[in-house]
Protein backbone atom coordinates (compact mmCIF):
# COMPACT_ATOMS: atom_id res chain seq x y z
CA UNK A 1 0.00 0.00 0.00
CA UNK A 2 1.37 3.37 -0.92
CA UNK A 3 1.71 5.71 1.96
CA UNK A 4 1.68 9.41 2.56
CA UNK A 5 4.15 11.03 4.73
CA UNK A 6 3.43 14.06 6.84
CA UNK A 7 6.00 16.76 7.50
CA UNK A 8 5.40 19.68 9.87
CA UNK A 9 6.51 23.02 8.49
CA UNK A 10 7.93 23.62 11.99
CA UNK A 11 9.01 21.14 14.67
CA UNK A 12 6.71 23.09 16.97
CA UNK A 13 3.53 24.85 16.00
CA UNK A 14 4.11 28.59 16.43
CA UNK A 15 1.22 30.95 15.79
CA UNK A 16 2.36 34.11 14.01
CA UNK A 17 1.73 37.56 15.50
CA UNK A 18 0.02 38.98 12.46
CA UNK A 19 -3.59 39.38 11.43
CA UNK A 20 -4.36 35.92 10.03
CA UNK A 21 -2.75 33.86 12.83
CA UNK A 22 -2.32 30.84 10.59
CA UNK A 23 -0.37 27.62 11.05
CA UNK A 24 0.19 25.14 8.23
CA UNK A 25 0.84 21.40 8.00
CA UNK A 26 2.14 19.80 4.82
CA UNK A 27 1.38 16.19 3.81
CA UNK A 28 3.42 14.56 1.04
CA UNK A 29 2.05 11.85 -1.27
CA UNK A 30 3.49 9.10 -3.43
CA UNK A 31 3.44 9.61 -7.18
CA UNK A 32 -0.04 9.23 -8.70
CA UNK A 33 -1.55 8.51 -5.26
CA UNK A 34 -4.26 10.24 -3.24
CA UNK A 35 -4.13 7.75 -0.38
CA UNK A 36 -3.61 9.08 3.13
CA UNK A 37 -1.81 6.73 5.50
CA UNK A 38 -2.70 5.90 9.09
CA UNK A 39 0.52 7.65 10.10
CA UNK A 40 -0.71 10.91 8.60
CA UNK A 41 -4.22 10.49 10.04
CA UNK A 42 -2.83 10.00 13.54
CA UNK A 43 -0.61 13.06 13.39
CA UNK A 44 -3.23 15.39 11.90
CA UNK A 45 -5.78 14.46 14.57
CA UNK A 46 -3.14 14.76 17.30
CA UNK A 47 -2.22 18.24 16.11
CA UNK A 48 -5.84 19.39 16.01
CA UNK A 49 -6.46 17.98 19.49
CA UNK A 50 -3.49 19.96 20.84
CA UNK A 51 -4.70 23.18 19.21
CA UNK A 52 -8.29 22.79 20.39
CA UNK A 53 -7.29 22.45 24.06
CA UNK A 54 -7.01 26.25 24.36
CA UNK A 55 -7.96 27.60 20.93
CA UNK A 56 -10.74 27.70 18.38
CA UNK A 57 -10.05 26.75 14.79
CA UNK A 58 -11.96 29.51 12.98
CA UNK A 59 -11.47 28.04 9.53
CA UNK A 60 -9.35 25.53 7.66
CA UNK A 61 -8.11 25.65 4.08
CA UNK A 62 -6.97 22.45 2.40
CA UNK A 63 -5.06 22.90 -0.88
CA UNK A 64 -3.94 19.95 -2.98
CA UNK A 65 -1.03 19.97 -5.44
CA UNK A 66 0.62 17.66 -8.00
CA UNK A 67 3.91 17.39 -9.81
CA UNK A 68 4.14 18.30 -13.49
CA UNK A 69 3.88 14.73 -14.80
CA UNK A 70 0.70 13.82 -16.79
CA UNK A 71 -1.84 16.22 -18.25
CA UNK A 72 -3.00 19.44 -16.61
CA UNK A 73 -6.59 18.19 -16.35
CA UNK A 74 -5.57 14.89 -14.75
CA UNK A 75 -3.30 16.65 -12.27
CA UNK A 76 -6.03 19.05 -11.20
CA UNK A 77 -8.37 16.13 -10.49
CA UNK A 78 -5.65 14.25 -8.57
CA UNK A 79 -4.77 17.33 -6.51
CA UNK A 80 -8.45 17.67 -5.52
CA UNK A 81 -8.62 13.99 -4.55
CA UNK A 82 -5.62 14.50 -2.31
CA UNK A 83 -7.24 17.50 -0.66
CA UNK A 84 -10.49 15.56 -0.14
CA UNK A 85 -8.63 12.66 1.48
CA UNK A 86 -7.43 15.03 4.21
CA UNK A 87 -10.78 16.80 4.46
CA UNK A 88 -12.33 13.50 5.58
CA UNK A 89 -9.97 13.51 8.55
CA UNK A 90 -10.29 17.20 9.46
CA UNK A 91 -14.11 17.09 9.39
CA UNK A 92 -14.10 14.82 12.44
CA UNK A 93 -13.09 17.80 14.58
CA UNK A 94 -14.66 20.86 12.97
CA UNK A 95 -17.73 22.26 11.22
CA UNK A 96 -17.63 21.49 7.50
CA UNK A 97 -18.97 25.01 6.77
CA UNK A 98 -15.63 26.42 7.96
CA UNK A 99 -13.67 24.22 5.58
CA UNK A 100 -12.36 25.22 2.13
CA UNK A 101 -11.08 22.46 -0.18
CA UNK A 102 -9.22 23.26 -3.39
CA UNK A 103 -7.35 21.28 -6.04
CA UNK A 104 -4.59 23.61 -7.24
CA UNK A 105 -3.25 21.24 -9.87
CA UNK A 106 0.39 20.86 -10.86
CA UNK A 107 3.37 22.84 -9.60
CA UNK A 108 5.92 23.65 -12.29
CA UNK A 109 9.59 22.79 -11.82
CA UNK A 110 11.95 25.57 -10.84
CA UNK A 111 14.70 25.98 -13.43
CA UNK A 112 18.35 26.97 -13.07
CA UNK A 113 18.43 26.65 -9.29
CA UNK A 114 20.61 23.55 -9.15
CA UNK A 115 17.74 21.47 -7.75
CA UNK A 116 17.30 17.80 -8.63
CA UNK A 117 14.18 17.33 -10.76
CA UNK A 118 12.83 14.29 -8.91
CA UNK A 119 13.43 15.93 -5.55
CA UNK A 120 11.36 18.90 -6.68
CA UNK A 121 8.56 16.67 -7.92
CA UNK A 122 8.50 14.79 -4.62
CA UNK A 123 8.08 18.11 -2.78
CA UNK A 124 5.29 19.17 -5.17
CA UNK A 125 3.15 16.07 -4.50
CA UNK A 126 1.50 17.51 -1.42
CA UNK A 127 -1.48 18.93 0.42
CA UNK A 128 -1.21 22.03 2.60
CA UNK A 129 -3.62 22.26 5.54
CA UNK A 130 -3.84 25.79 6.97
CA UNK A 131 -5.60 26.44 10.29
CA UNK A 132 -6.72 29.94 11.29
CA UNK A 133 -6.76 29.99 15.09
CA UNK A 134 -8.04 32.18 17.95
CA UNK A 135 -7.63 31.82 21.70
CA UNK A 136 -10.46 30.76 24.03
CA UNK A 137 -10.84 33.02 27.07
CA UNK A 138 -13.80 32.33 29.40
CA UNK A 139 -15.64 30.70 26.55
CA UNK A 140 -15.03 33.64 24.21
CA UNK A 141 -12.77 33.84 21.19
CA UNK A 142 -10.03 36.45 21.32
CA UNK A 143 -6.87 37.24 19.39
CA UNK A 144 -4.43 34.37 19.42
CA UNK A 145 -1.27 34.49 21.51
CA UNK A 146 1.80 32.51 20.47
CA UNK A 147 1.46 28.88 21.51
CA UNK A 148 3.75 25.92 21.28
CA UNK A 149 2.75 22.29 20.93
CA UNK A 150 5.51 20.47 22.77
CA UNK A 151 6.82 17.11 21.63
CA UNK A 152 8.48 14.58 23.95
CA UNK A 153 12.23 14.65 24.37
CA UNK A 154 13.84 12.02 22.16
CA UNK A 155 17.35 10.58 22.19
CA UNK A 156 20.07 11.41 19.70
CA UNK A 157 20.69 8.30 17.62
CA UNK A 158 23.84 9.38 15.77
CA UNK A 159 25.76 11.21 18.48
CA UNK A 160 29.31 10.32 19.52
CA UNK A 161 32.01 8.54 17.54
CA UNK A 162 30.46 6.17 15.01
CA UNK A 163 32.06 3.30 13.13
CA UNK A 164 30.87 0.97 10.40
CA UNK A 165 29.04 -1.98 11.94
CA UNK A 166 27.61 -0.08 14.91
CA UNK A 167 24.01 -1.10 15.65
CA UNK A 168 21.63 1.38 17.24
CA UNK A 169 18.23 0.42 18.64
CA UNK A 170 15.67 3.07 17.72
CA UNK A 171 14.14 2.79 21.17
CA UNK A 172 11.14 5.01 20.54
CA UNK A 173 10.08 3.68 17.12
CA UNK A 174 7.59 0.92 17.95
CA UNK A 175 4.70 -0.70 16.10
CA UNK A 176 1.15 -1.94 16.56
CA UNK A 177 1.05 -5.69 17.20
CA UNK A 178 0.94 -7.84 14.02
CA UNK A 179 1.01 -4.73 11.81
CA UNK A 180 3.49 -2.33 10.25
CA UNK A 181 1.71 0.74 11.68
CA UNK A 182 3.89 2.97 13.82
CA UNK A 183 2.55 3.85 17.28
CA UNK A 184 1.50 7.49 17.55
CA UNK A 185 3.98 8.16 20.37
CA UNK A 186 6.79 7.00 18.06
CA UNK A 187 6.37 9.82 15.53
CA UNK A 188 8.74 12.29 17.27
CA UNK A 189 11.43 9.59 17.27
CA UNK A 190 11.04 8.98 13.54
CA UNK A 191 11.40 12.72 12.96
CA UNK A 192 14.50 12.81 15.15
CA UNK A 193 16.13 10.08 13.05
CA UNK A 194 15.23 11.96 9.87
CA UNK A 195 16.75 15.21 11.13
CA UNK A 196 19.92 13.50 12.31
CA UNK A 197 20.46 11.80 8.95
CA UNK A 198 20.02 15.19 7.29
CA UNK A 199 22.65 16.70 9.59
CA UNK A 200 25.04 13.76 9.04
CA UNK A 201 25.07 13.46 5.20
CA UNK A 202 28.13 11.19 5.25
CA UNK A 203 26.35 8.46 7.24
CA UNK A 204 24.66 5.52 5.47
CA UNK A 205 22.54 2.99 7.35
CA UNK A 206 20.71 -0.30 6.99
CA UNK A 207 17.26 -0.30 8.61
CA UNK A 208 16.56 -3.62 10.33
CA UNK A 209 13.03 -4.70 11.23
CA UNK A 210 12.04 -7.06 14.07
CA UNK A 211 8.90 -8.69 15.44
CA UNK A 212 7.75 -10.19 18.71
CA UNK A 213 7.93 -13.99 18.34
CA UNK A 214 6.54 -15.91 21.36
CA UNK A 215 8.50 -19.04 20.31
CA UNK A 216 11.77 -17.49 21.50
CA UNK A 217 10.26 -17.07 24.97
CA UNK A 218 8.40 -20.39 25.07
CA UNK A 219 9.50 -23.17 22.65
CA UNK A 220 6.12 -24.88 23.13
CA UNK A 221 4.45 -22.06 21.21
CA UNK A 222 4.39 -21.85 17.43
CA UNK A 223 6.11 -18.97 15.68
CA UNK A 224 3.57 -16.61 14.08
CA UNK A 225 2.95 -16.46 10.35
CA UNK A 226 4.20 -12.90 9.91
CA UNK A 227 4.14 -12.57 6.11
CA UNK A 228 7.51 -10.73 6.14
CA UNK A 229 6.21 -8.30 8.74
CA UNK A 230 9.67 -7.38 10.01
CA UNK A 231 10.74 -6.37 6.50
CA UNK A 232 7.56 -4.33 6.05
CA UNK A 233 8.33 -2.47 9.27
CA UNK A 234 11.86 -1.70 8.07
CA UNK A 235 10.51 -0.54 4.71
CA UNK A 236 8.00 1.73 6.46
CA UNK A 237 10.89 3.67 8.00
CA UNK A 238 12.87 3.49 4.75
CA UNK A 239 9.95 5.01 2.80
CA UNK A 240 9.48 7.72 5.44
CA UNK A 241 13.13 8.78 5.17
CA UNK A 242 13.24 8.70 1.37
CA UNK A 243 9.98 10.63 0.99
CA UNK A 244 11.36 13.31 3.29
CA UNK A 245 14.60 13.92 1.46
CA UNK A 246 17.15 11.23 2.41
CA UNK A 247 18.89 9.86 -0.71
CA UNK A 248 18.09 6.20 -1.41
CA UNK A 249 21.79 5.47 -1.97
CA UNK A 250 22.37 6.02 1.77
CA UNK A 251 19.70 3.54 2.88
CA UNK A 252 18.85 -0.14 2.71
CA UNK A 253 16.45 -2.32 4.69
CA UNK A 254 16.07 -5.92 5.83
CA UNK A 255 13.75 -7.95 8.09
CA UNK A 256 15.02 -10.36 10.78
CA UNK A 257 11.60 -11.59 11.92
CA UNK A 258 11.82 -12.60 15.61
CA UNK A 259 15.39 -13.91 15.67
CA UNK A 260 16.76 -11.23 17.99
CA UNK A 261 14.38 -10.64 20.92
CA UNK A 262 15.25 -8.02 23.54
CA UNK A 263 13.23 -9.58 26.35
CA UNK A 264 10.86 -7.78 28.68
CA UNK A 265 7.75 -6.12 27.30
CA UNK A 266 6.77 -7.61 23.93
CA UNK A 267 6.31 -4.14 22.40
CA UNK A 268 10.07 -3.61 22.49
CA UNK A 269 10.56 -6.57 20.14
CA UNK A 270 8.24 -4.90 17.61
CA UNK A 271 10.97 -2.46 16.63
CA UNK A 272 13.53 -1.29 14.11
CA UNK A 273 17.26 -0.82 14.48
CA UNK A 274 19.87 0.81 12.27
CA UNK A 275 23.34 -0.45 11.41
CA UNK A 276 26.01 1.97 10.19
CA UNK A 277 27.08 0.77 6.74
CA UNK A 278 29.22 3.66 5.48
CA UNK A 279 30.80 6.83 6.84
CA UNK A 280 32.19 8.30 3.62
Amino acid sequence: MKSTIILFCFLTLQLALFSQRDTTLTVYFDSNSAECSMLSRTEILSTMTSILENHDIIKTSIDGFCDDVASEGYNRKLSLKRALSLAEIVQFKMNSEDLTITGKGEVQLLKNLGLITESQRRQNRKVEVTFTISTKVNGKTEAAEPIEVKTPLVPSYLEGKLKVGDKIVLEGILFVGNRDLILAESLPHAKSLLNELKSHPHVSVQIQGHIYDPYYYNPDLKSPDTNQLSEKRAKKIYDYLVNNGIDQSRLSYIGFEGKYPLGGDSKFDRRVEIEITNLD
